[in-house]
């Protein structure tokens, strides 16, 4: 289709609400699930879409048919090439492309990124009703991951919109624990802490902060290489993990920030009144 040329790069269309495109391979089962439960639960606060890399040109009747049982309707739904969206401001690309799929398409852009990987129901087998035992439980796991996903942005808007970091306040470095994802979004599993902490190290970044992350297991030498934290990883070992510099100077041991002082570095209270926390 001359409509779907890679090259495509049709003028850039302002979105009203941050946007998110879930993107698969062929679009007609896994990625309308969650466009349809996302949109569902948070479709006041994103615009949410839906893609392929190589799209099958329908939507999975059975997919239609388990998120009636949900009250959601995808009837209206079609299959779409991700090129559509090429000229489009999308905020979040999410993958739900499972764990083999080597075909997982790549967005290109700077967005941010999730990789959330689940089965493809359209490769279940046997009766009409063993198949819909599949579709049923991808549902649900997509349900909930999806859900979760919204109750962390809803949470995040609900923070009172705070200024521009001001001079005092220039860098933050953080040194995970070895870790498989700092985002706190790592398959199926949520944990809200990182998902808040990474939320407000993307916010300062934004803001002009210049934002440092080294995890443990991926980047050993950068924990090394700094004689602060080898000296304590030397006699309190990782359990003194996490680190959080603030302009050069520890601030917090052992732990993440807590809500309220997410909120003071957002708010960027200079460095020298956040206490050392453990």
């Amino acid at each position: 289709n001359p409509n779907h040329s890679r090259f495509q790069n049709p003028t850039l269309r302002p979105m009203k609400n941050p946007s998110i495109l879930v993107l698969c391979t062929g679009n007609s089962c896994r990625s309308h699930l969650a466009e349809g439960i996302l949109r569902a639960v948070a479709g006041d606060l994103l615009d949410v879409h839906s893609a392929g890399s190589k799209p099958a040109g329908y939507v999975h009747p059975l997919g239609i048919r388990v998120m009636r049982e949900i009250d959601i309707d995808i009837s209206g739904h079609r299959s779409k090439h991700m090129n559509d969206f090429l000229g489009q401001e999308i905020e979040t690309v999410i993958t739900v492309c499972g764990n083999a799929d080597q075909a997982c398409p790549v967005f290109p852009g700077q967005s941010n990124r999730h990789h959330w990987g689940f089965d493809d129901p359209a490769h279940a087998v046997g009766t009409e009703e063993e198949q819909l035992a599949v579709f049923r439980r991808v549902r649900d796991e997509i349900r909930r991951v999806f859900t979760a996903y919204a109750d962390g942005r809803r949470d995040q808007l609900k923070a009172t919109p705070l200024p521009t970091p001001s001079p005092a306040m220039k860098s933050v470095r953080v040194y995970d624990p070895a870790m498989c994802c700092p985002t706190g979004l790592c398959g199926t599993d949520i944990d809200p802490e990182l998902v808040n902490f990474a939320a407000l190290l993307a916010r300062l970044g934004r803001n002009g902060v210049k934002v440092e992350r080294y995890n443990l297991g991926q980047q050993p030498m950068a924990f090394v290489q700094n004689p602060s934290v080898k000296a304590l990883l030397d006699t309190e070992g990782t359990e003194v993990l996490p680190l959080v510099f603030v302009d050069g100077q520890m601030r917090f041991k052992g732990r993440y920030p807590t809500a309220p002082e997410r909120e003071a570095l957002d708010r960027s209270t200079p460095a020298g009144k956040i206490p050392v926390s453990a």
